[in-house]
């Protein structure tokens, strides 16, 4: 807690004395959105919460004692001045006097009442767009954010739907996502186009340049850019992701499939962010990306265009699928839900051993029923699979289990997994031979995959408008619906909002599906290193340079000297390299007579991250050679190769400068021969400023002076 909240609390405590600081969830979140002005210098809203203000404040018993005794008509008098019988609305009122008269004597004035009006008495929330209007020129725009802006406002707001926000941001050459109080920049709901001079920004003309709005969810708002910008941001995902925040990487992706869902940005933009999730190892993306995923392939159900959205999704999650595995046995939750979701996907669109492994499991139940290893976090895809592979034997027993359980988790799996047969005459039989599985035809099972978290109770096939018309019929043929009519109500206004949606983008979608799997399947050869070399020893160099107190100007330099051996004549070296910069040129000796080998030249193939260096002569096969390059990188706070990260230690930010080369980032580091099989030895010399700390997980043999 910050020095301004003590004291707001204190003087809470002194004002409302004898009576009890209820805990109230509306100040539960103004506490959340009040932080950032009222986190002290240095300080984040994050770690500054003022909801410990539901702690109870209690008078001494002998305080309580010695109070006198007052009657009836003394205590109604005065009732109103009791804690106890405070309004909420008076509650909030004393808190925002109270936070707004501390944050002006801690000299960071802020009208806090102002600010929570905007958000307590609208409706909504606002989509910020931020526009580059000159060299070190950003201009900010806010509006009221709708999923269908077509749609007729009821309500009037008093403030015309503009909000105080909380405004945070970083750019590709900073690289700052961990924003603090002093960070923070309020867009007033009064002024129309506010603009933000900033002469950090990069350059114009840098068509790689991107900047990122709402750091870390810093605020409740969606963000919107110009085109340029999407694309800078989904270039840079396509390239190194990690240089963006996980939480951000979540926000581009729901951001720009919600743009585009309320028809405010170009369908290409949203699936661009989709691209990148085959390397993305974290949860979060994937959670935003897979309601996404859920809705295009609903729209794109019986198209022409889900056999390439089938394609595009099984290569997102084959290198996930097998990463992971089955065995749940001693992970953290995240990674379970993680597992889960990428197994139902890989199973759905007919990743190669998925839906077998399913079978395997459920038959190995099938041969001791009474006892069920599959795990529960898998079970629904498990049965479902299974089922859907499956003939009547599977579905028998399935049902058999389904009337044994007397778990209603369990019974509702069995009952979701027996709609995912494939054969419509078991689904037929059973409705005939057991009226109480009737309900296995309705909407929520036939027409939701059982594979899939969010699933609405009906879910119309929206590319169809025979879906509209039988909806709209059957709610006028059955009266009285009860508590099913709104749902169904929604489905008709979803079904309507969907056929306009793929009115405008189902040609683009299936236009951009058809390339980028095109795309993929040519990126996809010849992406290993020739065998014609064998690396046996690696005599590294390393010079960081962390000194400068600014993490954008981090760097690094280096020399690695590599001893090989040569298998077969080859006139060429082929290396792996990633954002790496050589330095001078290129030597090559053959070892043992020192003779040298001249190189013609080298060249980059960004692609497939190979360095290859021409030479004038071939290598002999049996022999062996070295070469030496130079090289100087930046140190990124990207958690691969070669990076840099830092920590607070007494209000000091400390840096530190890490290597982490699996799987295979080694390449960000240094060129080398960066595949798993291609072991060597290696000599590593660290250089640093006295002053710093080198470890290693090996010994280190010595430490000079230079």
């Amino acid at each position: 807690m910050t020095e301004t909240s003590k004291r707001v609390k204190e003087t809470y405590l002194e004002k409302l004395a004898y009576g009890e600081a209820f805990h109230d969830d509306l100040w539960n979140e103004l506490a959340e959105a009040q932080g950032p002005k009222f986190a002290g210098k240095g300080q984040s809203i994050r770690s500054t919460p003022v909801r410990n203000w539901y702690l109870i404040y209690r008078p001494r018993k002998d305080e309580r004692q010695s109070r006198p005794r007052r009657n009836l008509n003394s205590e109604r008098k005065d009732r109103r001045n009791n804690p106890k019988h405070i309004s909420p609305a008076r509650r909030l009122n004393i808190i925002l006097e109270i936070s707004s008269e501390q944050s002006k004597k801690d000299g960071r004035p802020l009208k806090i009442k102002a600010i929570m009006d905007t958000w307590t008495l609208q409706m909504n929330y606002p989509l910020v767009t931020i526009r580059r209007t000159g060299e070190n020129q950003l201009t900010v725009t806010q509006e009221r954010f709708l999923v269908n802006p077509n749609s007729t406002q009821k309500y009037n707001s008093t403030f015309g739907y503009k909000w105080q926000i909380p405004f945070v941001y970083t750019t590709s050459k900073e690289w700052k996502f961990n924003k603090t109080a002093a960070d923070v920049i309020w867009i007033d709901d009064k002024v129309e186009q506010p603009t933000i001079i900033d002469k950090t920004l990069p350059k114009m003309s840098d068509k790689k340049a991107w900047i990122i709005g709402n750091c870390k969810q810093y605020g409740y708002y969606r963000m919107n850019y110009d085109i340029d910008n999407w694309e800078a941001l989904i270039e840079q995902l396509n390239t190194d992701h990690k240089v963006i925040d996980v939480i951000n990487r979540a926000q581009i992706i729901d951001d720009t499939w919600s743009l585009a869902k309320a028809d405010m940005l170009d369908i290409k933009i949203a699936l661009g962010t989709l691209e990148y999730l085959g390397k993305e190892e974290e949860l979060v993306p994937w959670v935003a990306a897979s309601s996404h995923l859920y809705y295009i392939r609903t729209v794109l159900t019986r198209t022409g265009a889900y056999r390439d959205l089938a394609l595009f999704i099984q290569r997102l999650v084959t290198g996930h699928y097998h990463r992971i595995g089955w065995d749940n046995s001693g992970t953290e939750h995240t990674e379970t839900i993680m597992r889960t979701m990428i197994i139902r996907l890989a199973c759905h669109y007919n990743v190669k051993g998925c839906a077998e492994e399913a079978t395997r499991q459920f038959h190995l139940w099938m041969e001791r029923p009474d006892r069920n290893r599959i795990d529960p976090n898998l079970r629904l895809i498990v049965y479902c699979n299974a089922l859907r592979k499956g003939g009547a034997q599977e579905w028998d027993f399935a049902y058999e289990q389904y009337k044994k359980s007397n778990m209603a988790s369990e019974k509702d799996r069995l009952l979701r997994a027996m709609s995912c047969s494939q054969e419509p005459w078991i689904l037929s039989r059973s409705r005939d031979d057991s009226p109480s599985l009737a309900r296995l035809g309705n909407w929520g099972n036939l027409f939701c995959s059982p594979e899939v978290d969010i699933q609405p109770e009906i879910t119309p096939n929206s590319d169809n408008k025979r879906t509209r018309t039988f909806l709209e019929a059957f709610v006028a043929s059955q009266g009285d619906l009860g508590s099913s009519k709104r749902a169904y109500q929604q489905a008709i206004e979803e079904t309507k909002t969907n056929i306009k949606w793929m009115k405008k983008n189902f040609k683009p979608v299936k236009e951009w599906l058809k390339n980028t799997n095109t795309r993929k399947i040519k990126q996809s050869v010849d992406v290993r290193l020739p065998k014609s070399l064998v690396p046996q020893v690696y005599n590294l160099e390393m010079k960081p340079n962390i000194y400068s107190g600014n993490p954008s100007n981090f760097t690094f330099q280096g020399k690695v000297d590599i001893r090989f051996l040569c298998q077969n004549s080859t006139s060429n070296v082929t290396l792996h390299i990633v954002k790496l910069e050589i330095l001078g040129s290129i030597t090559v000796k053959e070892l043992g007579i020192n003779k040298a080998i001249t190189v013609r030249n080298f060249e980059e193939n960004k692609e497939k991250e190979f360095l290859v260096v021409y030479l004038n002569e071939e290598l002999e096969a049996g022999h062996r050679y070295k070469i030496v390059i130079q090289f100087k990188g930046s140190l990124l706070p990207d958690l691969k190769g070669f990076y840099f990260s830092s920590y607070e230690y007494n209000n000091e930010t400390i840096y530190l400068a890490t290597t982490q080369f699996q799987p295979t980032n080694a390449r960000k580091a240094f060129p080398c021969f960066d595949e798993p099989a291609l072991r060597a030895k290696f000599n590593v010399v660290l250089i640093r400023k006295k002053n710093m700390t080198a470890l290693s997980n090996q010994q280190i043999l010595r430490t000079e002076p230079r």
